[in-house]
């Protein structure tokens, strides 16, 4: 009797730290796509782009691309935005350009990000942004919300 609550016990708790390893290991990720006319105020652009985020853990990766802007890129990034609060960049994306500067990639390997528990839970209740902007449109040319997680 003795010898099977032993080889439950095992059995159980090896259950238990497998399943623990496969939920740390799963990863949220969301391909979006960015457009003048999905920021606010709108803005009638040209430009197009899509991302891939992907969180694994407390690390986010962005990657994809954009083209089109109407003047040359000037930054990009997350941005955390309410109405009665003025725009905060929590962080900026490395681009890589074009040779006009109107468009550009962002590698995986050079926009990694270690989230804060609060910076997760942002993400995860849509209160967060994605902003590329121009020297011609300095609060973004295009941009999406992101979507929070379901």
């Amino acid at each position: 009797m003795r010898r099977n609550w032993l080889l439950l016990t095992i059995v159980l708790l090896s259950f238990g730290l497998f399943g623990t390893y496969q939920a740390e290991a799963q990863s949220n990720k969301k391909t979006l796509i960015l457009a003048g006319y999905k920021l606010t105020p709108s803005v009638q652009t040209s430009g197009t782009g899509s991302l891939t985020l992907t969180l694994k853990n407390d690390t986010l990766t962005v990657e994809g691309s954009f083209s089109d802007l109407t003047a040359p890129y000037y930054s990009s990034g997350v941005y955390f935005t309410r109405e009665d609060m003025a725009v905060n960049q929590l962080l900026k994306f490395d681009a890589d350009l074009n040779e006009q500067h109107t468009g550009g990639t962002f590698k995986a390997e050079n926009n990694r990000f270690h989230l804060s528990e609060a910076l997760k839970e942002m993400y995860h209740n849509g209160e967060l942004s994605i902003k590329i902007m121009s020297s011609e449109h300095k609060s973004g040319e295009i941009g999406i919300d992101i979507p929070g997680s379901s």
